[in-house]
């Protein structure tokens, strides 16, 4: 039986189920040094959300070749899996949440900005597909996070209103992309509080709550702190 004022649980995979953030950061960096770039960890902070192909183009150009940014996309994907195997781990609380909201009833997706090749080697890494009832990528969109489309897609693969889902997020452009939804959010992670203070501070008061700690937090609990 549900405790839950959801009815549905939408999740960012990066930064939030998995704890990926160091790997993508490095992958990123070698990457562009390809590209002649020199891509700073403070700059990879600030597009931390974003699709691939939406960095590369802002880097490399708007003008960038179809065929070229594909090529780019997934090779960077690539980088990705190959050291995925020996980096990859859940978040501390994140499977605990996971069982929790399964045995409330809820249904759950994952919605992110990656490659939907990425997302699935992810999902079969951590052996957590059992949570979700879909699984969708960003990438195909024409307009990456902080467009709030992806997360109406999972609304609607969860047969769920925008205003009974919950989206998981640890970035400002998620969390952004929830708002613009109509989506509450649970802003998780370290810089948690940080990303719930950047948003707040431009939209004013907003169904966003920040748990730095999953593991300190039993989901029930962060869940009432959204309709407090």
């Amino acid at each position: 039986m549900s405790n839950s004022p959801f009815k549905a649980v939408i999740w960012d995979l990066d930064g939030t189920l998995a704890d990926t953030e160091e790997l993508h950061c490095q992958t990123w960096r070698i990457a562009m040094a390809a590209q002649g770039i020199d891509y700073s960890r403070a700059e990879f902070l600030a597009d931390f959300g974003r699709t691939t192909s939406a960095v590369f183009r802002e880097y490399l150009g708007f003008d960038l070749d179809e065929a070229e940014l594909e090529r780019l996309t997934r090779w960077k994907a690539q980088l990705f899996r190959e050291r995925m195997a020996q980096e990859l781990r859940l978040l501390p609380g994140a499977e605990d949440w996971l069982q929790e909201i399964r045995g409330q009833g809820l249904y759950q997706a994952i919605a992110s900005s990656a490659p939907m090749t990425s997302i699935v080697a992810v999902v079969h890494a951590l052996h957590i597909g059992q949570y979700f009832t879909a699984l969708l990528s960003g990438l195909p969109l024409p307009r990456s996070k902080p467009d709030p489309a992806l997360f109406l897609q999972a609304a609607e693969a969860l047969a769920a209103a925008p205003q009974d889902c919950l989206v998981i997020e640890d970035s400002v452009f998620g969390v952004e992309a929830a708002h613009r939804a109509g989506m509450s959010c649970l802003v998780v992670g370290h810089r948690a509080q940080a990303v719930v203070d950047a948003f707040q501070g431009s939209v004013g008061d907003s169904h966003c709550r920040a748990i730095p700690d999953m593991s300190a937090s039993g989901w029930q609990t962060a869940c009432d702190q959204i309709v407090a």
